[in-house]
């Protein structure tokens, strides 16, 4: 019997979920529904799973978290997702599973079968540590960008936000700083996306641990930790909002 744990944190979610399972009863057995990041992490030791359907949005937090505990995690990990295209870009080079909320049922039992195949094959899991290094970007904490004698080096916690100008970029500083890059801005787009960076308009990519201020009046814009005033994308609002949101730790 294959022995599934689901985590998320939405009661509809897992009832869904579960239902779909139901249906596997003969194959798959369901060891525990968790809602919090405790009861993931209590259960995954305790049942030690076969397949984990986890959502990657558990309230204010990322359930990445449960799998810091499990560096070694043989299960083989289905990721429920509403994230970003980023974050998903990281979790389809690494060769998760995932599915799309809301999930719909022949999704989920074309994943589902594909996973129990993998398993009858005795098939390795895909590796979670690897993915965990890449999306909390402990593979580097600095970039590198070209000058005219080689190469310049930046903590990604220094810099506020980066602006488009034509084929160049400007990587605004702290201490009020700001250097020209012969780079355009979706190049750093790419890089800076798993280390806390998003792009809130065309010329603007911003990290988020300099925001000041959301504003949602007008077209939205955002006050950085240096003033600066930073226009959201009218078109994009409520998502980058909404991404913005998740990257925080609302109280």
């Amino acid at each position: 019997m294959i022995k599934t744990i689901i985590v998320d944190d939405e009661i509809a979610s897992l009832e869904v979920l579960g239902s779909y399972i139901a249906a596997y009863e003969k194959e798959i057995r369901l060891c525990a529904s968790c809602r919090t990041l405790e009861e993931a992490v209590e259960a995954i030791r305790r049942y030690e799973p076969d397949i984990l359907l986890l959502d990657i949005e558990l309230g204010s937090s990322l359930s990445f978290e449960i799998l810091e505990h499990f560096p070694g995690m043989r299960s083989h990990v289905i990721f429920i997702t509403a994230y970003d295209r980023y974050v998903l870009k990281a979790i389809k080079y690494h060769a998760f599973d995932y599915l799309f909320k809301p999930v719909i049922r022949a999704e989920f039992n074309a994943a589902i079968q594909k996973v129990m195949e993998d398993i009858r094959r005795l098939k390795p899991v895909p590796d979670i540590t690897a993915l965990i290094t890449e999306l909390n970007g402990k593979n580097s904490c600095r970039i590198a960008v070209p000058n005219k004698n080689g190469l310049s080096y930046y903590q990604t916690r220094d810099i506020i936000y980066i602006e488009a100008d034509g084929s160049y970029s400007v990587m605004h500083l702290s201490e009020s700083k700001a250097v020209t890059i012969t780079r355009k801005i979706k190049d750093f787009e790419e890089t800076l996306a798993t280390k806390g960076f998003i792009r809130v308009h065309k010329s603007y990519l911003v990290n988020i641990e300099h925001i000041s201020e959301l504003h949602r009046n007008d077209s939205g814009y955002l006050l950085m930790d240096n003033q600066a005033k930073i226009p959201i994308s009218p078109k994009d609002k409520e998502a980058i909002i909404q991404k913005i949101k998740m990257a925080s730790h609302l109280i």
